[in-house]
């Protein structure tokens, strides 16, 4: 177990495991974090070290420049979106390297959602569109101006949060496999740039953030009982 001091954190987001723990994108340290209550001591650390042991970029495996958001599901594996290295990595919360999804069209990405069966959605500003991730196929959505934020919904649907503070829907196409079609868009009460969006299945609704760029809660579904698992400590 390892004492950390809150004020040496840099902090952007947040994001809640199914074990009630939290994981922090550390990200002016090019870190992710993992703390478990009740105390929320520090059990995983991932990101490189420099030779003086002081945190600094990388882009190895489990290494990370400006890790800009996180997502977790049900199955306890942590994303991260590795803006500096313009990738996602997909990393077991005990901190076990699964995968990596990196794509030449990446230019700069900002937002991402999981979705089903691993499915991951990416906000690129860079590129003004949203990649959909997904069985090894790459599908694009298009025609949302300045696009911020991402989540998936019920029935297959994907909504993104735009820099006017509209809600794009999006349903997959009937006639093609690998693309979406715009079926729709709706008003929000907010006036500025929708910069989180979050499905919360469990009551059928979207919780949102405008203008706030940090320590953002998610929500994700607890995972079966049979599922949970203690997660190792660092001595």
């Amino acid at each position: 177990m390892r004492k950390y001091k809150p004020q040496s954190l840099s902090v952007r987001v947040i994001a809640a495991l199914p074990s009630s723990g939290i994981v922090v994108s550390d990200t002016g340290n090019h870190h992710i974090k993992i703390f478990l209550p009740p105390a929320y001591a520090l059990v995983q650390d991932w990101g490189a070290n420099d030779v003086l042991n002081q945190p600094s970029p990388g882009d190895g495996r489990k290494m990370f420049r400006w890790p800009w958001d996180v997502a977790v599901d049900a199955c306890y594996a942590v994303y991260i979106l590795d803006r500096g290295n313009r990738r996602i990595q997909k990393i077991s919360a005990d901190g076990t390297w699964q995968n990596e999804f990196a794509n030449e069209t990446f230019v700069n990405p900002i937002r991402m959602a999981v979705g089903p069966e691993g499915a991951v959605a990416v906000v690129d500003a860079g590129s003004n569109q949203v990649i959909v991730i997904a069985s090894g196929s790459r599908q694009f959505i298009t025609g949302v101006d300045k696009p911020r934020s991402v989540a998936f919904g019920a029935n297959e649907k994907i909504y993104v949060g735009d820099a006017e503070g509209l809600i794009h829907v999006f349903e997959p196409a009937a006639k093609s496999e690998n693309s979406y079609r715009n079926i729709g868009a709706g008003t929000t009460d907010f006036s500025g740039e929708i910069v989180d969006l979050v499905w919360d299945s469990n009551y059928g609704r979207f919780q949102t953030a405008s203008g706030i760029e940090y320590s953002l809660m998610r929500r994700c579904q607890m995972a079966p009982a049979s599922r949970s698992k203690a997660l190792p400590r660092i001595q």
